[in-house]
């Protein structure tokens, strides 16, 4: 049995002892029997990456984004958010940066 990541772009199915779990996109379950083109194990790749601005709580993110001046990096930080633990409140602090950022 393996924690693994939905990495699709929607809803997919694996097993875990025979039964049919669904996921869906980004969220991570346990499985024993999944599609490695849909479900990547946790823990595969992350060896020596440095944590990243969505690593940290919802305060540290919102201090991060006060020094970040670039709308267009800040939307990425959104989409990467969304696809990932998709937090309500790092997302308002993400948007509410953005779009403070396009009003200037």
């Amino acid at each position: 049995m393996a924690k693994v990541k939905n990495i699709s772009t929607g809803p997919r199915g694996a097993y875990l002892g025979g039964a049919l779990v669904m996921a869906e996109a980004g969220q991570v379950i346990e499985a024993d029997d999944f599609a490695e083109e849909w479900f990547k194990q946790e823990g595969e790749d992350e060896g020596g990456k440095e944590p990243g601005p969505l690593d940290g709580s919802v305060p540290e993110l919102t201090a991060y984004l006060e020094g970040v001046t670039d709308a267009d990096e800040v939307q990425k930080l959104i989409d990467a958010e969304t696809g990932g633990k998709s937090r309500k409140g790092a997302l308002e602090a993400l948007e509410a940066r953005r779009d403070a950022l396009l009003a200037e």
